[in-house]
């Protein structure tokens, strides 16, 4: 039961954190809101290291860890910058569907077993991106072209893929280490990108200071400004990466895995309360498709 509640807390948080800084990218650049989201989660987890094991990474972590930082800043910059496009639901299906593939097909390239239940996953995986793609043109009038959405999350999802394959190959003396060298490595590239953009803002030049891009759809009023959005994104994410390691530890890891894989659930139902969106039947469809094929991907690794 422990299990199950600290798993299911995972993918309230994962798929809040996913909301809130999909929507902050609405009113702010997506370098800005990953930074924001970013810088607080790495003083959050830098916090619980105090209370966490000490870690003893190798070679081969430091190097595993670096490669997963740059998947990962890729990845999330992409599913920032698609979620904040207006489809949020699609998004988060397509970035679910692949981002649970990706390190199952990369373990049966390095000889691991996929068992019949994982292949059947691959198989309604691939399904469920082309339905929950389909007919989305019905999500708003305002949102970006859905061909440009289905591409950045695409490019999430294999970043997103990649990392956890890399970081699944550290060793288990690694502890936390390794999501802290990723948190650094964007919080410095983040960090280096926005502030070289505040230089050139400051130089004269024509055309004025570059505008907020615009977004159809407003931010609810009960939610807070966006620096506030991202910086809860941050503070989730630690918070629903601590649940799943101690869900890991307190029961079977497939259980854990399987349940944590549902966060698209949360997303797709934070937009369509707080946000409006709809779906037609073929997306639900293939919404549904999604989280059972992310299931059953977890579940037969």
């Amino acid at each position: 039961m422990l299990t199950i509640c600290l798993s299911l807390g995972t993918a309230a948080c994962y798929g809040t954190a996913d909301f809130f800084g999909g929507l902050a990218t609405r009113t702010s650049s997506v370098t800005k809101v990953l930074l924001t989201s970013h810088g607080v989660s790495l003083v959050l987890l830098l916090i619980a290291m105090i209370f966490l094991p000490t870690p003893h990474p190798t070679s081969s972590d430091w190097m595993l860890s670096v490669a997963a930082g740059v998947c990962a800043l890729v990845g999330l910059l992409a599913l920032y910058r698609a979620l904040g496009g207006g489809h949020m639901v699609v998004v988060s299906a397509i970035s679910a569907v692949l981002s649970a593939l990706v390190p199952a097909m990369v373990g049966v390239a390095a000889g691991e077993q996929l068992a019949a239940i994982g292949w059947a996953g691959v198989a309604l995986g691939l399904a469920a991106t082309v339905l929950v793609s389909a007919g989305a043109h019905a999500v708003g009038a305002d949102s970006d072209p859905i061909g440009r959405t289905v591409v950045l999350s695409i490019v999430a999802g294999l970043g997103i893929g990649l990392m956890l394959a890399l970081t699944s190959r550290c060793t288990a003396e690694a502890g936390a280490a390794p999501v802290v060298v990723m948190r650094t490595m964007s919080v410095v590239a983040l960090g280096s990108f926005v502030g070289s953009g505040w230089l050139r803002q400051s130089r004269p030049g024509p055309g004025g200071p570059r505008q907020a891009r615009p977004s159809g759809v407003a931010r609810p009023s009960f939610l807070p400004s966006r620096p506030g959005l991202a910086a809860l994104a941050g503070c989730l994410d630690v918070l629903g990466t601590i649940l799943f390691m101690r869900a890991s530890l307190a029961g079977a890891v497939a259980v854990a895995a399987v349940l944590a894989a549902q966060y698209p659930l949360v997303t797709a139902t934070m937009a369509r309360i707080g946000l409006g969106e709809r779906l037609t039947r073929t997306q639900v469809v293939g919404f549904a498709a999604t989280l059972v094929s992310v299931g059953l991907l977890a579940a037969g690794r």
